[in-house]
């Protein structure tokens, strides 16, 4: 086979354009510190970078829904926070208004105060998180609570938002309006936050801070109770000179009768006898000396005076006024332990959510962990030996170099150079 000058040229060009190839491959790895990207370079290697990129990109995903949880979570937790400051100060309202000599302007000054801070409640069920989702209308999008003419609302759903922050991990991310703010533990009951502080607010009204709950008078005293065509169940104590009995009667459109009568079943214990008045509208009670009537209940748990108890002339003693009379529900006490009860309901609830709070900290830290470890597994596949490089570097350059001063002598030699 005849070798020409002009193969020889073509071999040496292109076997020198293989080499400056892998010392510019080598120049750039070195200049970014990373191994050849490229699957051909080396299989096996690209095959794990995938499925650790693919990793990497599920644990980002998931450290996202846990920022979003931890942000919704510390809103919750601050929306709670608020509304427990705010019945906090209704209970120190609660304990001023209990005091009987406070004048009209001053009862009427704390009441414009707690409507103001009953209205700051609302807005605070009402908060969005970081989204402009509804912090606690459960599932919804719309607002959670409304004003109605029964008072404050729920309109949201039963259900607990929640963040997929694992592979395994679903977790709640705050809660509903409704166990939040509708579901406050009340002697044995549950009710609505809002209605303890619409109570508190009516209790303060002129009408019911100057009505009573327990009344006493002497001999005689005539009894009117509020009347409408609706069937009330209502109770009370009666405390007469010979005992104490809690009796409970039916009204019906208001007619005074049924409580006459079982008055008048009791006389032997209390003392206190009953009949009904001239007009049929209203009940005259007598005893031989002073008597009293107590702990007023009706099963519509009335938010306004439910009727007056007045001293009738007794023995040359003149008549009083009448007094107006509230459910023992209204008194200055039990809106006290109401309010108390609503403030111990929202300390359970922002315990539950700083529960939360610290399992989303706690996944976290173990996803941060996680991709620390896929990190330190992916620049060890991915980050190129220095060291190695360089010294592989040196060799091509140095092959290199030799391979074309070899090249050069070769090419300058002719015929006339063997002829010498």
């Amino acid at each position: 086979m005849t070798v020409s000058n002009q193969l020889f040229t073509d071999l040496a060009t292109r076997s020198f354009s293989r080499v400056q190839a892998k010392v510019s491959d080598l120049q750039a790895q070195i200049s970014s510190g990373k191994n050849d990207p490229r699957a051909s370079a080396d299989q096996m290697r690209a095959s794990q970078l995938s499925a650790l990129k693919e990793e990497r990109a599920a644990l980002d995903h998931f450290t996202n829904a846990a920022d979003q949880a931890a942000s919704r979570i510390s809103l919750s937790d601050q929306a709670i926070g608020d509304a427990a400051v705010i019945m906090r100060r209704l209970t120190e309202l609660a304990i001023q208004a209990g005091n009987s000599t406070l004048p009209a302007e001053g009862i009427q000054g704390i009441r414009t105060e707690a409507q103001t801070l009953r209205t700051s409640l609302v807005e605070i069920a009402n908060r969005t998180d970081a989204l402009g989702q509804p912090l606690f209308a459960g599932y919804s999008a719309a607002p959670a609570f409304k004003e109605t003419n029964d008072g404050v609302q729920y309109i949201g759903d039963g259900g607990r938002p929640s963040q997929r922050l694992s592979e395994t991990l679903t977790m709640a991310v705050g809660l509903n309006g409704d166990e939040l703010f509708m579901t406050a533990p009340l002697a044995g009951d549950r009710t609505s936050v809002f209605g303890i502080v619409d109570k508190l607010v009516d209790s303060m009204d002129t009408t019911m801070y100057e009505a009573d709950d327990a009344i006493a008078v002497t001999g005689r005293g005539k009894l009117v109770l509020d009347a409408d065509r609706t069937t009330k169940t209502l109770s009370m104590t009666i405390n007469g000179p010979d005992g104490s009995v809690d009796i409970e009667a039916e009204l019906v459109a208001g007619l005074p009768q049924p409580m006459v009568d079982v008055i008048n079943a009791h006389s032997a214990t209390t003392g206190v006898t009953a009949e009904v008045s001239e007009d049929g509208k209203d009940i005259i009670l007598n005893a031989e000396s002073e008597f009293e009537l107590a702990n007023f209940k009706r099963s519509d748990n009335p938010q306004r005076p439910i009727g007056s108890l007045q001293q009738l002339e007794f023995r040359g003693q003149p008549g009083k006024n009448p007094i107006l009379l509230k459910a023992v529900t209204m008194s200055s006490d039990a809106m006290l332990l109401q309010v108390q009860a609503a403030v111990g309901h929202f300390a359970a609830m922002r315990a539950e959510v700083g529960a939360m709070g610290a399992t989303v900290d706690a996944q976290k830290e173990a996803l941060d962990f996680r991709q620390l470890r896929i990190d330190e597994a992916v620049a060890g596949l991915e980050d190129l030996d220095i060291a190695k490089a360089v010294t592989e570097l040196q060799t091509l350059l140095l092959t290199r170099d030799a391979s074309q001063q070899t090249y050069v002598k070769i090419t300058q030699t002719s015929l006339f150079d063997f002829l010498r």
